[in-house]
């Protein structure tokens, strides 16, 4: 996919100013992520206070894709993206007062703009990429979506361990608001050089958007995203809880992990040939094996003797789930038209966020009465079988090849 991936870049010059805005606003958002969790770690917070985080982190996205949804219909998709990046932008306001006033509350708030603004970025970057994009090129969409969001993490994450600790908080949500400015400036070249006059419209009156009226694959596309929450979402959760029970855990060994978590979710697309996504993501057998390494993986953790097999072990779990992720992807692009892919995008983004919300709590209150390995046993076990059902029951009225 790399190789297609930059073939596409040299095509469309809007793809190069989108990919490299979202890449810089990413950076920033990372070095907050990282002053939330290394507080909560240096602080020794119990495992719930690390889910309330991790659940602070994406479900105002809920709210985000609600509205973006509803702007679709009469806004273009890159007002949409300017205005997610300005509100973004406005909402640095938070942390500065936060450091100011030593107010955790209030930083921890800071995520849950942030995923506000992600949640709005759905609807009108699945319509950029279904109307920029040719059929054949609809793998690469889900590899950049993947690219995009785990620069979330990746890139913020890999300067936040190097400066953390070193220089000012200040000065790093600087560098964030920095990063937003320098974002909306290449959102503008890319909607200037963007030819196509995209403007998305509500879906045909005669084929309303409701589930009665889907086809069994496209409905099977709409539940796998929601699916692998269920499976990941406790695991991802009590990640950095996993840490103490390393032995010999440095001070840093909770965010180096999280750093491995993101490199892996941003390799596993480009593992995949762009020829075979069509068949691979109708193969109920290939992402059932990957959900299952997930959780191989991830209970694997506590039991190695180093940090380095420990971040090998993390790398391996998000290669597996976000192979699943990028296919999953590709099935809502690949099977739904333009008028409706921003919809079916956005509805299946607001179901996980509502499984991922509420597995996360669900597992830290088992974390904190168990123990983090305990609580991810169970909960992302039974995740699985269901995952594994509702793929069974759409075997054979969806066609899928196994």
């Amino acid at each position: 996919m790399f190789q297609a991936l930059l073939c596409a870049l040299r095509r469309h010059p809007w793809l190069r100013a989108l990919g490299c805005g979202f890449i810089l606003s990413s950076v920033g958002n990372g070095l907050t992520f990282v002053i939330v969790f290394g507080e909560l770690l240096r602080s020794q917070a119990p495992p719930s206070s690390l889910a309330l985080a991790y659940l602070l982190a994406f479900s105002p996205g809920f709210i985000g894709s609600l509205l973006s949804e509803k702007l679709s219909l009469c806004c273009s998709p890159f007002a949409l993206l300017l205005l997610s990046e300005s509100l973004g932008l406005c909402g640095l306001a938070l942390p500065f007062w936060a450091l100011s006033h030593h107010q955790t509350t209030l930083l921890l708030l800071t995520q849950g703009v942030a995923a506000f603004c992600q949640g709005m970025i759905i609807p009108p970057l699945s319509l950029l990429f279904k109307g920029g994009f040719k059929r054949e090129e609809l793998p690469l969409a889900a590899g950049l979506e993947t690219l995009f969001f785990a620069a979330n993490v990746l890139f913020g994450i890999g300067l936040g361990v190097l400066l953390y600790g070193q220089v000012a908080t200040k000065t790093l949500l600087l560098l964030d608001a920095m990063s937003f400015v320098s974002s909306l400036l290449l959102l503008v070249v890319a909607r200037k050089a963007f030819t196509r006059n995209l403007r998305p419209a509500p879906p045909h009156p005669s084929a309303p958007f409701h589930w009665r009226t889907l086809q069994p694959r496209q409905q099977r596309a709409m539940l796998m995203m929601p699916m692998l929450a269920l499976v990941g979402s406790p695991a991802m959760a009590l990640l950095p809880a996993l840490a103490p029970q390393l032995p010999q855990a440095g001070e840093n060994i909770g965010l180096s992990l999280l750093f491995a978590r993101s490199l892996g979710q941003l390799f596993g697309p480009f593992l995949l040939p762009v020829t075979r996504f069509n068949a691979m993501s109708n193969s109920n057998s290939l992402q059932l094996g990957c959900l299952c390494g997930f959780i191989v993986c991830y209970l694997s953790v506590p039991l190695v003797p180093s940090e380095s097999i420990a971040l090998l072990l993390i790398f391996s779990a998000h290669v597996c789930s976000n192979v699943v992720f990028a296919l999953a992807s590709y099935g809502l692009m690949a099977n739904f038209s333009q008028a409706q892919v921003g919809i079916a995008m956005a509805r299946t983004y607001r179901w996980q966020i509502l499984i991922s919300a509420a597995s996360t709590l669900s597992c830290g209150l088992l974390a904190d009465r168990l123990g983090a390995s305990t609580a991810i046993i169970l909960l992302s076990l039974l995740g699985l079988f269901l995952a594994a059902g509702v793929m069974a029951n759409y075997r054979r009225d969806a066609g899928l090849i196994e």
